[in-house]
């Protein structure tokens, strides 16, 4: 284990830090202020010293504290010129992409939603052409399938039921089309529902974990709904991987926990033969919480 372990609470597999030192650096971890960003950031940046978290915020997030101040960069990505000077000054060659807005419930701006999740994308793919960028790993979501949301396959398609939807969308096509004619580096990793530390605490497996603290069951939403969760320290080492390599990466295996009841019950439905989930509902959380 690495001396610079305390830093993050995860454990990785053999291998795991021979990958990171593959990648080219400088690296940069765009939304490093946000719960997926700051776990990549903490991870990283105690195996390289040239790793810097780009963040919105001109004062350190509460995730990102105990780090060191000059490996946190403030920058936003919506203003074209501010990132361009940003790219041409670090001349960063692995990118990872976490900014987001829109994937909380309270996050309605639709103004802002496309203004970060697809123009401020643009503004760093363009600040990053010409750069010999190596690989840029964009954290795409699983609410690009919107009301698709039956267990689809990869190439399934797309039927946005919000903003955010949209906005994911047209990234990932944005993505697709940077990298088939632009010649960029891309990959674009769908997620789903991210749990771990460092996420929200108002978020479905904190409340879980709190109520079960003090002996209460939380005030769930429709039982009907159905969610696929993927663990943070999962996530960092597949957009590791994909970056070391140029792969997409996936589980490779499929189960669903059909519901948990106020009872606290799962009915584990592994076998294939699920009942159409209800629609989720139109926001990329994981809102199985009233």
């Amino acid at each position: 284990m690495s001396q610079t372990a305390h830093l993050h609470p995860f454990a990785f597999p053999a291998g795991f830090e021979e990958e990171v030192a593959g990648l080219q650096g400088p690296i940069a971890i765009v939304g490093a202020g946000g719960f997926i960003g700051a776990a990549m950031l903490r991870t990283l940046v105690g195996l390289r010293k040239d790793t810097y978290g780009i963040i919105l915020q001109p004062f350190m997030p509460w995730r990102l504290v105990g780090l060191p101040p000059s490996n946190v960069v403030t920058c936003d990505i919506r203003d074209r010129e501010a990132v361009a000077r940003l790219f041409a000054h670090f001349k960063f060659k692995t990118v990872f992409f976490f900014a987001a807005y829109g994937a909380y419930a309270r996050q309605t701006d639709s103004r802002q939603i496309y203004e970060t999740n697809l123009l401020g994308l643009l503004n760093v793919l363009e600040a990053a052409e010409g750069g010999g960028i190596n690989a840029f790993i964009h954290a795409g979501s699983s609410s690009e399938y919107g009301l698709n949301c039956a267990a689809p396959p990869e190439g399934a398609p797309l039927e946005p039921n919000s903003h955010y939807s949209v906005s994911k969308i047209a990234a990932a096509n944005l993505l697709h089309f940077k990298g088939t004619v632009g010649g960029l580096p891309t990959i674009n990793l769908r997620l789903y529902s991210v749990y771990g530390p460092y996420e929200e605490p108002d978020r479905l497996v904190p409340r879980l974990v709190e109520s079960g603290l003090s002996g209460t069951f939380p005030a769930l939403a429709d039982p009907e709904i159905s969610r696929d969760f993927v663990f943070v320290g999962d996530v960092i080492e597949a957009c590791v991987v994909a970056a070391a390599r140029g792969v997409k990466v996936a589980s490779g295996r499929s189960s669903r926990d059909r519901r948990v009841d106020q009872g606290g019950r799962q009915g584990d439905r592994s076998d294939g033969a699920h009942p159409a989930p209800a629609v989720p509902p139109p926001d990329g959380g994981d809102r199985l919480l009233q």
